[in-house]
């Protein structure tokens, strides 16, 4: 891809980045991006929250993960970026894969975050976190809910923006009542 391309690349991303963050205090509903997104359901699987990972949504909301799922879907990121001949990006997520890996068995529940704090892994993160999310892998409440003991919300919903192609350019994941758990924004080529 030449100079010019990516730096057009760059900038819808950036245009995009911005119109679901200007949505953001609308709720899922009524977001720049998300305004003619395909929404779909998903169900959450029952699970337990004894020493999971987890990362906080955008406002009291929480989002729980096994360690086994959030090990599987970075083995299948890595997996998807060799099989896109992404090998730099790979190696890269494969140095997430170690850290998360060397703090096994979690023995208290982990925020996600800690990894954007300690490597540039932010990104990595967020697409892992949508892998579980979109799959149904994740307990999610409210703070206070999980403090509580109460169970998992049943399901949530889920914005995909795409291309005219079909390319999936941004996930909203949120809550059935229209709370912001996470957005992801594409890279798209």
């Amino acid at each position: 891809m030449n100079y010019w391309t990516r730096r057009f690349c760059f900038l819808v991303l950036v245009v995009l980045a911005s119109l679901c963050h200007v949505g953001a205090t609308l709720g899922c509903e009524s977001r720049g991006v998300f305004r003619s997104a395909k929404s779909q359901i998903v169900s959450l699987e029952e699970t337990s929250v004894t020493s999971a990972f987890y990362l906080m949504g955008k406002k009291d909301d929480v989002m729980l993960f096994q360690s086994g799922d959030v090990i599987a879907a970075l083995r299948r990121r890595i997996d998807e970026l060799h099989g896109q001949s992404l090998d730099s990006a790979a190696t890269h997520v494969k140095g997430l894969l170690e850290v998360v890996e060397a703090d096994l068995p979690l023995t208290a529940h982990t925020d996600l975050f800690k990894y954007a704090l300690i490597g540039d892994y932010g990104r990595d993160v967020d697409l892992v976190v949508a892998d579980l999310l979109n799959r149904g892998h994740a307990y999610v409440n409210t703070w206070f809910s999980f403090q509580k003991g109460l169970p998992s919300l049943k399901q949530i919903k889920i914005l995909s923006s795409r291309t005219k192609k079909g390319t999936l350019i941004a996930q909203a994941f949120c809550t059935t009542e229209n709370d912001d758990l996470l957005t992801v924004v594409y890279i798209v080529e």
